[in-house]
């Protein structure tokens, strides 16, 4: 494997580079094959959708275990798409700062800083488009509210004819979506302050209606 770096307490991008490169090149391919989608300003700022299981990954990708790649993907590579698309590749100012603040010796801040930019350059070579940069930003831009959180429970109606079953559905939207590493209690200020909510009863035909209508609307898009 590659170079041993000491990282601080807490630096979340300390994955060796090799083992981070094969997840990149899962990433690209998954992403090719329509077996994961990456999502913008919906629930969070940036989340990963899987649309195969764990066993269907074990049995094609070898080098990397499901729980590493998930590791690697959640805690390094979703930043690092986010961090690409809104700053240059050359400078890592915000880690530098963090370095210094973690009193790093000088030596390490530019190892592990260039260490950093690696791994950047490499996600930005498989991964950067013009247009998932376009998806990023107009959720980053719109004035419009993003869907932050969905919530339902299951009843039942009980007469003499019988029951039928119904959810209640909670949907809530903000205009901006609170960071999920912030305190739960400022996540709560923040978020009660633009926030938005409906929430409406159904059976499972409204919802074979609704899926319908949202099929037709994926369709158009």
């Amino acid at each position: 494997m590659g170079k041993n770096y000491e990282f601080p307490v807490g630096f979340r991008f300390d994955s060796d580079l090799d083992l981070f490169k094969i997840a990149i090149d899962y990433t690209k391919e998954l992403l090719d094959e329509d077996k994961i989608i990456i999502v913008y300003g919906f629930m969070r700022d940036i989340t990963i959708k899987f649309l195969l299981t764990e066993r269907e990954y074990e049995e094609k990708y070898t080098e990397l275990s499901w729980t590493d790649y998930n590791d690697i993907l959640k805690s390094e590579i979703l930043t690092i798409l986010e961090q690409n698309y809104n700053e240059p590749l050359e400078v890592e100012k915000g880690l530098i700062k963090y370095l210094i603040e973690e009193k790093v010796d000088e030596d390490s801040i530019k190892s592990i800083s260039e260490f950093k930019l690696e791994k950047r350059r490499y996600a930005y070579q498989k991964l950067y488009s013009q247009k998932e940069k376009n998806r990023y930003f107009l959720k980053q831009n719109t004035i419009s509210h993003k869907l932050s959180d969905i919530d339902y429970d299951f009843n039942r109606t009980i007469d003499e004819d019988g029951s039928v079953a119904y959810a209640n559905i909670k949907i809530k939207t903000d205009d901006v979506l609170v960071d999920i590493n912030l305190p739960k209690q400022l996540m709560n200020i923040i978020s009660s302050n633009r926030s938005e909510e409906i929430s409406f009863i159904c059976d499972k035909y409204d919802l074979e209606y609704l899926i319908d209508e949202l099929k037709r609307i994926q369709e158009k898009l």
